[in-house]
């Protein structure tokens, strides 16, 4: 099979993504090319300063570029909706994976996305000014086209039939994992000692957006409002 991944949002530090999704592309290629001897994949890239040398080395995989990306300002529809998915015809794809689950509209191949989470759905409000094509036309759009949905979590299954109706047999969960997990234990007493920490604590480390710090701000007045108020 001629498999193709966007990788747009691929964790870079220099010049990609550095969030969640950016991680979940990265380590998605690394390990199905580690596990994948007979498919040949091809990894799309908007950003040309971004190096593919590390999947390259294998030789079922092809890293391309997308043309003209000084395009994208000048006409953002036009080079995400059209312009993309000719590009992607032209590789024959027996099927292409969105991790970000947005498809172009314009792209009626065989497709699989990957959701993460509905939290723009499910809270609204926490997305003042969100984008209303993408939100009411676009995400709608590609997860009634994609041919298979990945789900991160049974909660996000459940979001998917909740909110979109659909077919939970179209829907397969497959859990996150870790990255060698036994090297990133942590001697928490060591650390309380070093820190002089005496109380439990509530530690986050992510993508720093806006609806993140409304939920520290909330979490930390919840915390004075109710001090003696077991959160665990």
């Amino acid at each position: 099979m001629r498999i193709g991944i966007d990788c747009r949002y691929i964790l870079d530090y220099k010049h990609g993504e550095r969030a969640g999704i950016g991680h979940y592309v990265y380590y998605l290629i690394k390990y199905l090319l580690s596990l994948d001897n007979e498919n040949e994949y091809y990894l799309f890239f908007y950003n040309r300063q971004i190096q593919c040398d590390e999947f390259a080395v294998n030789k079922k995989v092809k890293c391309v570029y997308f043309p003209g990306l000084e395009n994208l300002s000048k006409l953002p529809f036009f080079y995400r909706h059209v312009f993309i998915p000719h590009v992607l015809r032209l590789y024959r794809l027996d099927i292409y994976h969105n991790p970000a689950f947005v498809i172009p509209l314009f792209y009626f191949h065989q497709s699989v996305v990957t959701v993460h989470d509905l939290a723009s759905y499910k809270n609204p409000k926490w997305f003042p000014g969100g984008n209303w094509f993408g939100r009411h036309i676009l995400i709608p759009w590609s997860l009634y086209k994609a041919k298979k949905i990945i789900a991160v979590s049974e909660n996000t299954k459940n979001d998917l039939v909740d909110i979109f109706k659909i077919k939970k047999e179209k829907i397969e969960v497959i859990l996150e994992g870790v990255e060698d997990y036994n090297n990133y234990q942590i001697n928490e007493g060591a650390v309380n000692q070093k820190c002089k920490i005496d109380n439990p604590f509530f530690l986050y480390l992510e993508h720093w957006s806006r609806e993140k710090i409304w939920l520290i701000w909330w979490l930390h007045l919840l915390i004075l409002l109710k001090p003696n108020q077991n959160f665990g």
